[in-house]
């Protein structure tokens, strides 16, 4: 059987443990501090203002340029917003980076575009149905790419 160990450093059998530690989850409480995440948040920005602004340009003309086709951002958006929290957890964990770091999201690009492409179907879907469907699912799975890469079973 297969163990597989987190980046908590817990160790699991994905199958015997996974509705385990879904129900621990669940059950567990988790503080909000939102003005911690907030100051949390600048001070990775203002320690590292050039690495983020270049990204953002980099970012941006990438996105320019994927506009230019149907099928471009659906494929660059996914790998190109892991990017910027895999840099963003290097700073955070006192790791070294280089800006190359941003486009490690690449790696995974199959998993990630179709990720993309089903929550673009499930959101388009949801504002079809009424308004507020598509809305809520647009804010549920806006964040739906991070788990694709950052799993304990990649280990990018």
């Amino acid at each position: 059987m297969e163990v597989i160990t987190d980046q908590s450093g817990i160790s699991f059998s994905p199958a015997n443990d996974l509705l385990k530690r879904s129900e621990e989850v669940k059950t567990r409480t988790y503080p909000f501090k939102f003005g911690e995440y907030i100051r949390s948040g600048f001070r990775l920005f203002f320690d590292h203002p050039g690495e983020f602004v270049l990204y953002f340009i980099l970012m941006s003309l990438l996105s320019i340029v994927g506009a230019a086709t149907t099928i471009g951002p659906l494929i660059i958006s996914g790998p190109l917003a892991v990017g910027w929290f895999i840099l963003a957890h290097h700073m955070e964990n006192g790791k070294p980076f280089q800006i190359s770091d941003f486009f490690k999201g690449f790696r995974s690009t199959m998993p990630l575009v179709l990720v993309t492409l089903l929550t673009l179907l499930a959101v388009t879907g949801g504002f079809l149905l009424f308004i507020l469907p598509g809305i809520y699912l647009a804010v549920a799975l806006a964040f739906s790419v991070y788990p694709v890469y950052f799993t304990p079973i990649g280990n990018h």
